[in-house]
C-alpha cells in the first residue's frame, strides 16, 4: 500500500525531534569547571533558595537519594555535605 493511501495516523513519519538525557550533565559540567567539587555531592538548582529543586544532581549525591526535583531543603537533610551550586547558563 502507498502511504498516501494509509490513514493518516499509520503514515511514517521523520523524526523531528531528539531527545537527550544526559545523566548527572550539569553537575558533572560544573564539576569539571570546578575540581575542588570533584568526588563531592553537588546539586545545581535554578535559583539560589531553599524552596526550590534541584535540576541536577552528581552520582556522589544520587548515593544518598537525591535526585531531579529533590527539594534543596530535602536534599540538605538527606545530605548535610551536599553542595548547592547556581546553574550557570553560561557554562
Amino acid at each position: 500500500m502507498v502511504d498516501a493511501q494509509l490513514p493518516i495516523e499509520q503514515r511514517p513519519r521523520p523524526l523531528r525531534t531528539l531527545f537527550l538525557d544526559f545523566n548527572a550533565y550539569f553537575a558533572s559540567i560544573e564539576q569539571q569547571e570546578n575540581p575542588a567539587l570533584r568526588g563531592k555531592p553537588v546539586v545545581v538548582a535554578p535559583v539560589d533558595a531553599e524552596t526550590t529543586c534541584c535540576i541536577a544532581s552528581s552520582h556522589e549525591a544520587r548515593r544518598f537519594g537525591i535526585k531531579c526535583g529533590t527539594m534543596i531543603r530535602d536534599a540538605r537533610r538527606m545530605c548535610p555535605g551536599v553542595i548547592v551550586v547556581r546553574g550557570d547558563h553560561a557554562v
